[in-house]
């Protein structure tokens, strides 16, 4: 159980880390991980 959490956990910091990386501004993140996760995960 321990693993599988630890694995969402990383997954959404690699998604927010390349969201960052790729727009660059927090407001933009935020719209990109709400409209992402539906496909991304």
């Amino acid at each position: 159980m321990s693993v599988f959490l630890l694995s969402v956990i990383g997954v959404i910091l690699c998604i927010g880390v390349v969201d960052y990386i790729v727009y660059g501004d927090t407001e933009n993140t935020r719209i990109v991980k709400a409209s992402g996760k539906s496909w991304r995960i």
